[in-house]
């Protein structure tokens, strides 16, 4: 086939990994501020009370690191769920008229080529660059 203006292909939805959903709450400036502070309070209750001082610091940065891990489980679960309704949301039909008998078909917005005539009505959403070859209170 002649791909002249391109091929009219369904980009492949791509799903975010839980490592990329773990850097991006990590890197969240707020949690760099708490463990800081679960340091700096390590710090100085081991030099308050010895090594018994660094249970606090030491429970603080286990609490902040099971919030980061619950917190990136749940958005990359949100992320894989709105791909997939993504990825079925674009299944759409478009009613056209194609060939040289001028017969009126419903097809994917996937399988539209080049001379297809879209027959839109009032809402419908275009499913690609068109010209407007006639039209009603546009």
């Amino acid at each position: 086939m002649n791909y002249s203006f391109g091929e009219n292909t369904k980009p492949a939805p791509v799903s975010p990994s839980f490592w990329e959903s773990l850097k991006q709450t990590g890197s969240d400036k707020l949690w760099w501020v708490v463990v800081g502070s679960a340091v700096l309070s390590g710090i100085c209750g081991a030099v308050a009370n010895g090594a018994a001082g660094l249970v606090e610091g030491a429970s603080i940065l286990v609490a902040v690191a099971v919030i980061i891990t619950i917190v990136s489980f749940a958005d990359w679960f949100k992320d894989t769920r709105f791909v997939a309704l993504q990825g079925s949301n674009q299944e759409q039909s478009a009613p056209v008229i194609r060939g040289k008998f001028g017969a009126t078909q419903t097809v994917s917005v996937w399988d539209l080529v080049v001379g297809d005539v879209v027959l839109l009505e009032a809402g419908a959403r275009v499913p690609a660059d068109c010209l407007v070859i006639e039209s009603a209170d546009l």
